[in-house]
């Protein structure tokens, strides 16, 4: 078998395939970059639904079919609803048998997959053509998700099950920029205790509660990093010279935020009074656009129920967009994680809005990131709209003199989240020195890279 300096080909799985999610984006186009950096002559292969919005995202990328990697890692594929009736049992409860058989006799699944799938269908093709990229593949990349924790459990398994794959046959793997947690679920745990622990390196975004239960998992503490959010770095390099006069707004109404259109009526007039006591234009920032949670309806709601007069609308259909709207701002207040990203790498303080309890746990932890300049508002509290209007005007008042340290934690971060990408570029490196595929390196990486605050206790395996 022949070494190489450098991979020829880097598989890289994504928190959004449909690419609607600009905050997901973000991540992806910094993960892209940064391998075609790294690794300039690798093909980087990433997973979507797709390929079109992939291409306008991320030039140079090369699309891999997200059915294809369905009808590998997916459930159901030859059995349909049995299997998914064998996963009740305890020895099939993690992926039923097909799930079993993809570990343990991996071949003959894979035949009778293309035998199920029969002779000229599209499926077929995807099929054969995803495995061929996953045989070829010289690392398997996690760009930025928070997907390890209850809600995504759909999303988490394949992901567990392709960087499991991929261990088993010496291929490097690594997830950048993920937030880990809540986690619960005693059958994700399970997986998830299996599979992390295998990790080359596991960057994490924050140090608040994802370290904690990453070692909790079994992870060794000198394959974790922390490095903050990968899409800070997309945001800082255009930051403004000076604050804006904008108030950004996002709400995000969805299933994981546990947010649903009642909130729109109460935050939108609370924003709407806000913006017209201070002769502040309105500017919206939408982050989500897909079946799970629609900002730019939601916002357009909030500030049309809220008799707002003076706002910045329009579409943004690229994360470049609505980087620069948010450094037009102030102060942004925000239900989506990735506006509250956007703005902070700019400069911008920001009051953001949870309910769930893996909202609280992630804004919680991007906070504790910049130290300074982010608030967090339980809406779940009874006097939501006088604490919201309060962290308002002091994030107004005090917008000034934060906004170098916001901007300071912001390239620390930036640092971080560099020098983890070149640590996996290294490690790629010493294993084709030593011309060893799988070997593992010896781990005496500087343990002060893990950057710990106040961790939480895990409940059945964490709690982000």
């Amino acid at each position: 078998m022949q070494f190489l300096a450098e991979p020829r080909h880097v598989l890289v799985d994504c928190g959004d395939y449909e690419l609607g999610n600009l905050g997901d984006v973000a991540m992806l186009q910094v993960t892209v970059q940064r391998l075609q950096e790294h690794f300039p002559t690798a093909s980087i292969d990433v997973i979507t639904r797709d390929p079109v919005a992939l291409a306008r995202h991320c030039p140079g990328a090369h699309a891999v079919s997200y059915e294809g990697r369905q009808l590998w890692f997916g459930r159901g594929v030859l059995l349909g609803r049995a299997d998914r009736v064998l996963q009740r049992t305890s020895l099939f409860r993690e992926a039923g048998i097909e799930g079993a058989m993809r570990r343990h006799c991996a071949p003959v699944l894979e035949r009778l997959v293309r035998a199920r799938l029969g002779r000229g269908s599209a499926d077929r093709e995807a099929f054969i053509t995803f495995m061929n990229v996953l045989r070829s593949a010289d690392a398997v990349v996690v760009c930025g998700a928070g997907g390890i924790t209850d809600h995504a459990r759909k999303w988490a398994l394949p992901v567990l099950a392709l960087l499991e794959h991929a261990h088993r046959h010496g291929v490097p793997t690594a997830m950048f920029s993920h937030g880990l947690g809540p986690l619960t679920d005693p059958d994700l745990t399970r997986v998830a205790a299996r599979v992390l622990p295998t990790l080359d390196l596991f960057a994490l975004r924050e140090g608040r509660a994802g370290p904690e239960i990453a070692r909790a998992l079994g992870v060794n503490p000198s394959r974790l990093m922390v490095t903050g959010d990968d899409a800070i770095d997309l945001a800082h390099a255009v930051r403004a010279e000076a604050l804006g006069d904008c108030v950004g707004v996002n709400l995000r109404v969805a299933r994981s935020a546990e947010v649903d259109e009642r909130y729109i009526d109460t935050i939108g007039r609370v924003v709407s009074r806000f913006a017209a006591a201070h002769d502040a234009p309105l500017a919206a920032l939408p982050i989500g656009r897909g079946k799970a949670s629609d900002d730019v309806r939601t916002i357009e709601r909030m500030l049309a129920a809220a008799g707002a007069s003076s706002t910045i609308g329009g579409p943004l259909e690229t994360t470049q967009a609505v980087i620069e709207r948010a450094g037009r701002c102030r102060i942004v207040v925000t239900g989506a994680y990735h506006a509250a990203v956007f703005a902070l790498a700019q400069g911008v303080s920001t009051v953001c809005l949870a309910r769930s309890n893996y909202f609280r746990e992630k804004l919680l932890g991007l906070a504790a990131q910049f130290g300074v300049g982010c608030t967090v508002i339980d809406l779940s509290a009874d006097d939501v709209a006088d604490q919201l209007e309060r962290a308002m005007e002091y994030a107004w008042e005090s917008a000034p003199s934060v906004r170098q340290s916001l901007l300071g934690a912001a390239s620390r971060q930036i640092a971080a989240s560099r020098s983890a990408y070149r640590r996996f570029s290294d490690l790629l490196a010493e294993r084709a020195t030593h011309g060893v595929r799988g070997a593992r390196v010896s781990g005496q990486h500087d343990r002060a890279a893990i950057l710990t605050g106040v961790a939480v206790t895990p409940a059945a395996g964490g709690g982000e």
